[in-house]
């Protein structure tokens, strides 16, 4: 092997050897939601935060089990001190206070999230501005999803993020207060969405590894983006509304299987014997798992996916043409991603009439991030296809497919068992 290929080897084990690592144990995307429900000068105010957003914070929570268990009083403290503290009411530039008997209990059968109400009294109903600092210390990318009715009158919905954590709201003496989340706001939380979310991306990087050409590349962007788009509709319109937990889960398993698929044409067939049953084995045990109740994913669903992951690479082990095909399994597990995607917009509840542009905004959002990661990986992956020596270039792949295999294990396991 020339200096010159160990060069280029190196710079691709460097980035898959230390890039998708760190994905692997970045955080999850990190969001809040409240609601504020305002008449005269006083406020109900709900909100609704992942455990994990106190955890980061080092409050002890552990997620709670399907028996009521609340937590300590001190830790109740800290929660309602921290939420009064970080978000808060203010009109004609004076603090809205807390009235008794302060933050309360919200029963939920959502097992991962905190969901807490409390009552706020303004000095007046006039110049009303929100402002939350919450959890942008521990996670600067987080994402505060805001919904106002004032009055009984429209509902508006703002995205507030560490750049922009103030919202001067609707004031019925005036007609220049904001009103709220515009198409551009929905457009820049779709790219923020990709961007933040390492297993969308390491997903498409899985299928593009083994990209021979621009043409190949497109039509595997095009049948992830048709099949995200129609889940997206779907989860958002709430026609239908899968477990987020088993969406996440199924997402680090559909990561699994492409990078398992390039070991697959990239290797002989006794390799392929051993992948497939080591596959074989990994799944029984899942859905073993599954059926005893330690992971926390739909059984059936598991059934069916893996069924489906099984046939195909024993067809791709008869027909090797079918790797030009691969858009299908873009397409296929696409519909997966797609209700992940719908999560960020799901639990902000927007009114049918503000449906149309969030959904488009978020969109093109979620397409504008994914050329951005061809523009970025192109040039490497032209490159590794440049390569004269084959054996250095199924080297590099098998290489940066372990480390997005290693990935796609770690998320499907730690959030099947949540």
């Amino acid at each position: 092997m020339s200096s010159k290929f160990r060069v280029q080897s190196s710079k691709f084990a460097l980035i898959f050897g230390f890039v998708l690592p760190q994905l692997a144990f970045a955080h999850a995307r990190s969001t809040s939601y409240s609601t504020w429900e305002i008449a005269g000068n006083r406020a109900q105010v709900t909100v609704r935060i992942s455990v994990i957003e106190f955890q980061r914070l080092g409050l002890s929570l552990a997620f709670p089990s399907a028996e009521p268990r609340p937590w300590n009083d001190e830790t109740e403290q800290a929660i309602a001190a921290y939420l009064t503290k970080h978000f808060r009411l203010y009109s004609d530039g004076q603090l809205c206070e807390p009235v008794l008997p302060g933050v309360r209990i919200v029963s939920t059968s959502d097992l991962t999230r905190v969901v807490r109400a409390w009552t706020l009294v303004c000095p007046s109903s006039q110049r009303l501005q929100l402002r939350t600092g919450a959890f942008f210390a521990t996670a600067p990318a987080h994402l505060h999803f805001a919904r106002v009715q004032i009055a009984g009158g429209p509902i508006r919905e703002k995205v507030l993020s560490v750049q922009e954590s103030e919202w001067r709201l609707f004031d019925p003496g005036t007609t220049t207060a904001e009103t709220g989340s515009r198409f551009r706001d929905y457009l820049w939380l779709g790219i923020t969405h990709i961007v933040s979310g390492a297993d969308h991306l390491v997903f498409l990087l899985a299928l593009l590894l083994m990209a021979e050409s621009l043409g190949y590349a497109l039509r595997i962007v095009t049948g992830f983006t048709v099949a995200h788009s129609i889940t997206l509709g779907l989860g958002v319109l709430n026609v239908v509304r899968p477990s987020s937990a088993a969406v996440e889960s199924f997402i680090g398993f559909s990561i699994g299987i492409v990078a398992l698929e390039n070991f697959w044409l990239t290797t002989g067939e006794d390799t392929r014997r051993w992948l497939l049953r080591w596959f074989v084995i990994t799944v029984i045990g899942s859905v073993a798992a599954a059926g005893c109740g330690v992971l926390q994913v739909p059984l059936l669903a598991l059934v069916g996916i893996s069924l489906f992951a099984t046939a195909y690479l024993l067809l791709l082990d008869e027909h090797a043409a079918l790797r030009h095909l691969r858009w299908i399994v873009a397409c296929v597990f696409g519909l997966v991603h797609g209700f992940g995607f719908a999560g960020a917009l799901t639990d902000l509840a927007l009114p049918t009439n503000r449906l149309a542009t969030a959904l488009l905004g978020f969109n093109l959002g979620v397409e504008l991030g994914q050329l951005g990661l061809m523009v970025a990986v192109w040039p490497l992956l032209m490159r590794l296809n440049q390569l004269h020596e084959q054996r250095t270039r199924i080297l590099i792949i098998q290489a940066g497919s372990a480390a997005i295999l290693s990935a796609g294990i770690f998320w499907f396991v730690t959030r099947a068992v949540g």
